[in-house]
């Protein structure tokens, strides 16, 4: 086997872990489990800000709570005072009957916020534990397909393996390091594909023909021989 025929060989493996790698990244286990752990972690950070909302509104509802005990404290202290008949002079009676119901009216105001805080809470922890059911079915979902990703990867890797262990066993037989050294300059630049077979005196990259003296070179090749419109190295299968 010439280098030449290695070097088309080389390509071949090398065209097959792209296949493979492009499998790998693209595979559909692959891709649901990147899409189930984005979600995840997305519901995870609902998750976190929905707690705080609860945890805010239950020290709303606690604080309020005072309040409105310390309210009704401050309105049954002041019909003590008023109806309890030691207070007789009419016009402090009719400051204390002023003030009653300014505090009652601000009384009323402040049970009805807490109720509001309430509904509130009472919303946000029901949203809390559907966010929470969302979280357990999920992560169980996640956990089946990183399981069965885990079988898929070892498989593709293996084949991997394979691939990269027969290109390093080719890359080892080259006579003459300046094909490899031609091969791996043109690789990126053309897509993967750097040797080109000469096809009824065509180059099968560019489709252009390819001059006789070229084709008698490919014959007994001793140097890598190019396309001279694609730059491609030239084989003459």
């Amino acid at each position: 086997m010439t280098d030449l025929e290695r070097l088309w060989q080389l390509q071949g493996l090398d065209a097959e872990l792209a296949r493979l790698r492009r499998q790998r990244d693209e595979h559909p286990t692959w891709l649901a489990l990147q899409e189930h752990r984005r979600r995840l972690a997305e519901l995870e950070g609902q998750l976190r800000q929905c707690a705080g909302a609860v945890e805010q509104l239950r020290r709303q509802v606690r604080q309020g709570e005072r309040e409105v005990q310390a309210g009704h404290q401050e309105v049954r202290q002041l019909e003590e005072r008023l109806f309890g008949g030691t207070v007789t002079h009419p016009k402090e009676l009719a400051g204390l009957q002023q003030r009653l119901e300014r505090l009652r009216a601000g009384l009323q105001q402040l049970e009805e916020k807490v109720l509001e805080q309430m509904l509130a809470l009472e919303e946000q922890q029901t949203r809390w534990q559907a966010l929470q059911e969302q979280h357990r079915s999920l992560s169980g979902t996640l956990a089946d397909l990183e399981q069965k990703w885990q079988v898929t990867e070892a498989e593709l890797a293996q084949q991997e393996a394979q691939l990269v262990q027969r290109r390093q066993e080719l890359v080892g037989s080259f006579s003459d390091g300046v094909w490899l050294q031609r091969y791996q300059r043109l690789y990126e630049a053309k897509g993967g594909r750097p040797v080109a077979r000469v096809l009824e005196g065509r180059c099968e990259g560019c489709g252009v023909p390819v001059p006789t003296l070229l084709q008698e070179a490919l014959r007994k090749p001793q140097r890598p021989v190019v396309c001279e419109v694609c730059g491609r190295i030239l084989w003459l299968a």
